[in-house]
């Protein structure tokens, strides 16, 4: 069990599907970056006190001294400039995905680069290796990386630090703990990285299970359509993008023609079958997203729109009205209906500007065509009823 997570743990930018590879890596730099504000935070704190301090009592030579003021000065001028991108709400936010990889990045190879002067000051002047070892464990534990993402930034900083060493007079003490303190950062990295990304496999696998349930709880399971739930829900959606003077929002009422009798003459299952078949052709007329297409109760279904008109309203509805005839459900010729047939109610409410549309006037505008669905059934059924026309 333990390898074949190490396994999705190493390859783990293969096993994830690009969608999710993004959403994780979106992940991560946000907690890097919330790790980086608190770590340059402390970092240009003590290295303004270095930088104060160690100019009165340097405790290296005079040629090694501005080397390491140097190496404070650079980290110092890095540590702010990161520390007000990553904190300055305008900068920060205005960075997409692949920009804030690369300012990570760029921080990291930064924080090895100027660790070379203390770790060749110190090299020189004390035969330690101490600055190495808080760099590489600084370097593996802030980001949260990959075995490979891992290896490009130790092993080059390994390299670089073995050969600054190997000029000075340093213990075999010293060379072990550079080993010793490299693998162990390695370890600790990808331990963190495989927590961070067995969390995010457990809440996306989480997250797709709670939206199949609730895509099950909106739908109708008999037509596929969305039920009262999900039709509640849609308009809530569709009210919050209705806010211009000038949106209008529209509800179509289609009942099936004496359905109780078809119900009674073919049966209950060839009953769900023309209610599916009715379904899948109202469905297929409404050709913008925003559309919202439900079944709102036995053999009724309703269509909502948004931002058609007194002339495209009746045209539309009697597109739904068509469809359904083109699919010749054969019913009772013998009482002049050979095909299955719909009555249609249809409305239309304006927003105004001043009153926000909420989802009682989506509710209220139903009711309305509901009234004209009436009117439609009243007249003989399979026809179309719109401000109290016909059509």
């Amino acid at each position: 069990m333990v390898v074949k997570k190490a396994g999705k743990i190493f390859l783990g930018a293969k096993v994830l599907p690009n969608k999710d590879r993004f959403v994780f890596r979106e992940k991560v730099n946000e907690t890097i970056i919330k790790r980086c504000r608190i770590a340059l935070g402390a970092l240009l704190i003590l290295q303004i006190i270095n930088l104060i301090t160690d100019f009165g009592s340097p405790i290296y030579s005079e040629q090694i001294s501005s080397y390491y003021h140097l190496g404070i000065i650079f980290i110092v001028s890095v540590s702010t400039i990161f520390f007000l991108l990553f904190s300055v709400k305008p900068i920060y936010s205005s960075f997409n995905t692949a920009a804030r990889t690369f300012l990570i990045r760029l921080l990291t190879g930064l924080i090895i680069v100027s660790s070379l002067p203390f770790i060749y000051s110190e090299a020189s002047e004390l035969g330690s290796v101490s600055t190495y070892a808080v760099t590489v464990l600084l370097v593996n534990v802030l980001p949260i990386m990959s075995l490979t993402e891992t290896l490009c930034t130790t092993v080059p900083l390994f390299a670089t630090t073995l050969l600054i060493v190997s000029h000075f007079d340093i213990t075999a003490a010293s060379y072990k703990l550079l080993f010793v303190i490299t693998v162990f950062s390695v370890i600790v990295s990808q331990i963190q990285f495989s927590y961070v990304f067995n969390v995010f496999c457990e809440r996306r696998k989480l997250s797709q299970a709670n939206s199949v349930l609730g895509a099950l709880a909106e739908t109708d399971p008999l037509t596929g359509l969305l039920n009262r739930r999900g039709l509640e829900i849609g308009i809530d959606a569709l009210a919050a993008r209705s806010r211009r003077c000038d949106d209008t929002i529209a509800a179509i009422m289609v009942d099936i023609d004496m359905f109780k009798l078809y119900n009674d003459t073919f049966l209950h299952h060839a009953g769900d079958e023309c209610l599916r078949k009715v379904a899948s052709a109202l469905k297929s007329c409404s050709q913008r997203s925003t559309d919202i297409v439900a079944r709102y109760g036995g053999e009724e279904f309703v269509i909502v729109v948004q931002n058609t008109n007194e002339i495209e309203l009746p045209a539309f509805a009697l597109k739904l009205k068509k469809a359904v005839e083109e699919l010749k459900i054969p019913f009772a010729p013998n009482r002049g209906m050979p095909y299955v047939t719909v009555s249609v109610g249809a409305a239309l409410t304006r927003i105004n500007e001043k009153d926000p549309f909420r989802r009682k006037d989506a509710e209220s505008t139903i009711v309305l065509a509901d009234q004209q669905l009436y009117l439609a059934k009243k007249s003989g059924r399979n026809c179309i009823f719109f401000a109290d026309d016909s059509y």
